[in-house]
């Protein structure tokens, strides 16, 4: 996520530079790192719950902005439930704030 922010940074200098009205690109750029922050939790977040079983909790390992998690292999169908449900979540939180 920081090469985004401070691509974020960029755009807003370019945005200054071209004119824009200040509070247009400040709200555009603020809403924009919120969308793409909550979207990724929500994300990893539906990733932890599939991965939470009765006997086994996964592992959430954070190194700054970076979000890595430890568990055992996922049964199939569950797996498969993760890979589509995390990328859907992260749609559906963005589409929802946008």
């Amino acid at each position: 996520m920081v090469p985004v922010i401070i691509l974020v940074l960029v755009t807003s200098i370019l945005e200054y530079g071209a004119g824009f009205k200040d509070q247009i690109y400040i709200n555009g750029n603020i809403i924009f790192v919120i969308c793409l922050w909550l979207s990724t939790a929500a994300h990893e977040y539906v990733h932890i719950r599939l991965s939470i079983t009765n006997t086994v909790h996964p592992v959430v390992l954070q190194r700054g902005l970076r979000i890595g998690i430890l568990h055992r292999p996922l049964s199939d169908s569950r797996g498969l439930v993760s890979a589509l449900g995390g990328p859907l979540a992260g749609f559906l939180v963005a589409l929802f704030i946008g």
